[in-house]
């Protein structure tokens, strides 16, 4: 909200819920006759997020040619849709996040060392939630807070027993199970 794109758009996409050809489809756009349904050109949400920020979450799961695309994007700022023959230049700023260890996949061969080195210049670890107990009354507070507002209610808090039950899980689902 400092930065200077923050009346920029924020676009957020789930590398891990596409499919390859829908995922090059939908970060860097189509043109028309491209491929089969590709009935008209379509911008990318790179280009959409144009001026502002592009959010990768599961950033791992990207095949080998979204990641030559992608570094392409961060390195010489353009792109070129599929099946397509302009280059488009584009100034977005690129966060992404996962799960997993990125550079284990990158001696694995998994995922590209010049993209992991491009992607890992602020780097944020968040230990899982079974290893910080004490921010569980803090997120559970905070989720009653949203669901209240949500639906209109007025729950103060959980129960004691509840709190032990909660404090007493091994969490392997993270925050999004809690």
């Amino acid at each position: 909200r400092m930065s200077s794109r923050n009346a920029q758009p924020m676009i957020t996409v789930n590398c891990g819920t596409l499919t390859e050809e829908l995922l090059l489809s939908e970060l860097f756009g189509h043109e028309k006759g491209a491929f089969t349904g590709a009935i008209v050109a379509k911008r990318g949400l790179v280009e959409e997020a144009r001026g502002g920020t592009l959010f990768l979450d599961e950033v791992d799961s990207l095949s080998p040619a979204a990641q030559t695309r992608l570094l392409r994007v961060i390195q010489e700022a353009e792109l070129e849709r599929v099946g397509g023959k302009q280059t488009l230049a584009v100034d977005v700023r690129i966060i992404s996040a996962t799960n997993q260890n990125l550079e284990s996949l990158v001696k694995q061969d998994l995922f590209r060392n010049d993209l992991y080195y491009r992607i890992n210049v602020v780097r944020l670890s968040i230990p899982p939630l079974a290893e910080r107990p004490e921010d569980l009354p803090y997120l559970v507070q905070l989720i009653i807070q949203r669901l209240n507002k949500r639906y209109n209610k007025e729950v103060e808090s959980v129960s004691r027993e509840v709190m032990q039950k909660i404090r007493a899980y091994h969490w392997p689902g993270n925050v999004r199970e809690l």
